[in-house]
C-alpha cells in the first residue's frame, strides 16, 4: 500500500479555496480477501484466482471542483473497473455539476457462480464482456449513457440512455438490444438471438395520482427460442389522468 497527499493549509480555514492532491496505490492478495469470506460458499473460496486485487486512486481539487483522474480496481484475468470525471459546486443544489466516465471490462469470472443459488449456477455462464458509460448532473437533473456488449461481438449489444429531473419528477428512457445471444449467457435453455427497443418517459411515480403521466413504446424486433423466431410485436403503454391503455400490435409470421 502506498498513499502520496498534500493538502493546502488554506483549505481549513476556506474549503473552496484550498486544494488538495491525492495519490494512492495499493493490493490485496486472495488470502487477503478470504478474511471476509468466511460466510461464502467454499466453492467461491477454492476458484476465486491466486492473484492480487489492485486499486488505484488520483484525485485533487477543492470542494468546489474536483478533478478524478484516475480511479481503477482490478484483478488479473477477470476483470477491470475505470472511472475518471469532475465535480463542481458539489454543495449547491442548483449549481452543482458532475461528469462521471467509466469502464469495464471482464474476462473469466467463472469464481463468482458459486455465490448464486446451486439450481441457477448450474445454469448461467459468463463470458468476457465490456461495458462503458457516461453519468452526468447538472443541478437536479441527472442522466446516464451506458454501453455494454460481449467482448467477441462485432455489432450489436445494449445501449441505455436515461434522464430524471429530481425537481419536476420527470424521467425518460431509451433502451435498445441488439443481437444479443442469450445462449452464451444461458448455454442450457433455447433462448438465442435477441433484438428489442424501448422508451418510456413520464412525469411523476404515484400511479394513483391523476397528474402522473407516463407512456411507454417497446418493439421486440427479434427473439429465437429452439426452431421458432418471433418478432414484428410492437406495444404502446400509456397513463394519464388516472386512466391507464395498452396496445399490443403483432406481425410475427
Amino acid at each position: 500500500f502506498n498513499a502520496i497527499s498534500r493538502v493546502d493549509c488554506s483549505a481549513l480555514k476556506s474549503p473552496s479555496k484550498g486544494t488538495f492532491f491525492a495519490n494512492i496505490n495499493g493490493e490485496n492478495g486472495k488470502k487477503d480477501i478470504m478474511i471476509f469470506a468466511n460466510e461464502l460458499p467454499e466453492q467461491f473460496k477454492l476458484d476465486y484466482p491466486n492473484k492480487p486485487i489492485t486499486f488505484q486512486m488520483e484525485a485533487n481539487g477543492n470542494i468546489d471542483s474536483l478533478w478524478l483522474d484516475r480511479a481503477e480496481v482490478a484483478l488479473a484475468d477477470a476483470f477491470s473497473i475505470k472511472a475518471n470525471g469532475t465535480v463542481t459546486q458539489l454543495m449547491d443544489s442548483s449549481d452543482r455539476e458532475a461528469h462521471i466516465n467509466m469502464g469495464l471490462v471482464t474476462d473469466n469470472l467463472h469464481f463468482v457462480l458459486p455465490l448464486l443459488e446451486d439450481s441457477v449456477s448450474g445454469t448461467i455462464a459468463l463470458p468476457p464482456m465490456k461495458l462503458d458509460g457516461q453519468i452526468n448532473m447538472l443541478g437536479q437533473v441527472y442522466n446516464a449513457d451506458i454501453q455494454w456488449k460481449e467482448r467477441e461481438m462485432q455489432h450489436g449489444g445494449i445501449i441505455v440512455k436515461a434522464e430524471y429531473d429530481m425537481l419536476l419528477s420527470k424521467y425518460k428512457m431509451a433502451l435498445d438490444i441488439d443481437s444479443v445471444m442469450l445462449s452464451h449467457f444461458l448455454p442450457k435453455d433455447s433462448l438465442n438471438y435477441f433484438s428489442l427497443t424501448t422508451r418510456i418517459e413520464g412525469k411523476g411515480t404515484d400511479f394513483l395520482d391523476k397528474g402522473t403521466k407516463a407512456q411507454m413504446d417497446a418493439n421486440l424486433k427479434k427473439l429465437q427460442y429452439g426452431s421458432y423466431d418471433f418478432g414484428g410485436i410492437k406495444m404502446e403503454a400509456g397513463l394519464e389522468n388516472g386512466f391507464g391503455s395498452m396496445d399490443i400490435n403483432s406481425n410475427n409470421d
